[in-house]
């Protein structure tokens, strides 16, 4: 991985020089090292996370645009969470259409490599499942005693995928993405939210989880 950075770099370097169509444009690498600043830093850690961090450091920047328009490339889920959670109005997502197929039998030792012209890409605008979430929690505008914000309903909307489960912790017991647990998370959101006086902190996160659970148990 050192010497493909190192290739990286060089090839980088020779894009901004020659390259006219790359003038004018900031390029960032970073790696896994700690070095040097030519538009290129080095850090340790998972790239989209890389990526959410400068784009926040650029948000405190005098002059930011909050209108700037913001595309991540990849495949990991949690990308939408970190997307829509950045609260940015303009951020989309690029990913390859992935399909899983079993092999066949008699296929060779040597797999086929996929021929890039032919690979299918999704482009997903963040700003679009906004609008999908405003639809879906809109009763708490009749119902909340304090202001309803948009935002913190995003945040909180953020916790509760992840209480069925990602890559670092397992599914609340009984809360399966296959048994139509999100619906009724949101469920029970709408109806708790207006009780907890804001968004989900630590105490009111507890009370959501229980009565969360206590739904999940009527179901079975």
């Amino acid at each position: 991985m050192a010497e493909l950075h190192e290739q990286l770099a060089k090839w980088l370097e020779k894009k901004v020089e020659k390259d006219p169509a790359w003038h004018g444009i900031r390029v960032f690498l970073s790696g896994h090292d700690v070095g040097y600043l030519l538009t290129f830093t080095f850090c340790p850690g998972e790239g989209e996370h890389k990526i959410m961090d400068f784009i926040r450091h650029e948000r405190t920047l005098d002059g930011y645009d909050p209108n700037t328009r913001h595309c991540m490339y990849g495949l990991d889920a949690d990308l939408l969470m970190l997307g829509i959670c950045s609260h940015e109005p303009h951020f989309s997502l690029l990913r390859e259409e992935v399909k899983f197929t079993r092999p066949p039998k008699s296929s060779s030792s040597n797999p086929k490599r996929a021929n890039p012209s032919q690979i299918n890409f999704h482009l997903l605008h963040l700003s679009l499942l906004r609008e999908y979430l405003s639809w879906e929690f809109y009763p708490l505008k009749a119902t909340l005693p304090f202001p309803y914000d948009m935002e913190r309903i995003i945040d909180d909307w953020v916790l509760m995928g992840f209480l069925i489960g990602n890559d670092f912790i397992p599914h609340l017991p009984y809360v399966h993405i296959h048994d139509d647990a999100l619906p009724l998370l949101y469920k029970t959101y709408i109806q708790v939210l207006p009780t907890l006086k804001g968004k989900l902190l630590l105490f009111k996160i507890c009370v959501f989880i229980s009565c969360s659970l206590q739904s999940c148990l009527h179901m079975y």
